[in-house]
């Protein structure tokens, strides 16, 4: 997204599902929306602000992200951001009020919409502001680092803490001040939107490798990625439990007319 330029209302980078609500069919078609989702039999008006009731505010979140795809936000904390928004996009005040119909003497006087805004000029920027640049400042200046693990340290809770506590000298020595990050290892469980790819890879099972689901043992295993061992005599490998597996018949002879084992 170009911030320095306004382009058309519909020029955003990233076009959301047909499904979700865009500035360009207007402020009362959100409004018609909400009063539909809450079911309500009078007319409703989408606030920008988080309803203080606590099951309003229910359906309010799981409206706004499924119909907007964001959480609108409206603290005091964010009007630093708006201001160099605007004044990144439109450059001087000028351009701002003919497109806004307003009559501003400069950018500091701005306030975050209080309510969703009616002019289309306004409703655009707004969106973009908070479905667009907000996300993009929280997710700026951070990074993960993937450690990986060796097959020989795969069960190793020692080895692995010395390797992390390496990578994060080396880290904290190298990262620009400014950045954050965080560490996990390559067979971590639970990644979302994540590849390893790369000239260390290694065709395996993936996470779920039979090296990397040990028995669960307390102060020594990872949530998710181990599990309870049976105890005996269930972890005899020679043995049949009699409930759990089905006894085979081994020599007909002994047999009795109702087929049971002898």
């Amino acid at each position: 997204v170009v911030l320095g330029d306004p382009g058309p209302p519909d020029s955003l980078s990233l076009t959301p599902p047909a499904a979700r609500w865009l500035p360009t069919q207007g402020a009362a078609e959100l409004h018609r929306r909400y009063t539909v989702a809450l079911g309500s039999p009078s007319p409703r008006q989408y606030p920008v602000d988080p309803p203080a009731d606590a099951a309003t505010l229910a359906a309010w979140k799981q409206f706004s992200q499924s119909t907007l795809g964001f959480l609108p936000r409206v603290s005091a904390s964010e009007v630093p951001f708006w201001t160099d928004f605007l004044a990144h996009r439109y450059q001087q005040i000028s351009a701002l009020n003919s497109a806004w119909q307003s009559g501003f003497t400069s950018f500091e006087q701005i306030p975050l919409p209080p309510q969703l805004p009616s002019n289309p000029s306004i409703l655009r920027d707004w969106f973009q502001f908070q479905g667009v640049v907000l996300p993009m400042r929280d997710n700026a200046h951070r990074f993960s680092v993937l450690l990986p693990v060796p097959q020989s340290e795969a069960l190793d809770s020692a080895a692995h803490q010395r390797r992390m506590e390496l990578a994060k000298r080396v880290i904290d020595l190298e990262k620009p001040a400014h950045t954050a990050y965080d560490m996990k290892f390559y067979w971590a469980f639970f990644r979302v939107g994540e590849g390893r790819l790369g000239e260390d890879s290694v065709l395996d099972f993936g996470s779920r490798a039979p090296r990397l689901l040990p028995p669960m043992v307390l102060g020594n295993a990872f949530v998710a990625s181990s599990y309870l061992a049976p105890g005996f005599p269930e972890d005899l490998s020679d043995r049949q439990i009699l409930g759990q597996q089905v006894l085979s018949q081994r020599n007909p002879g002994l047999t009795n007319p109702t087929g049971a084992v002898s």
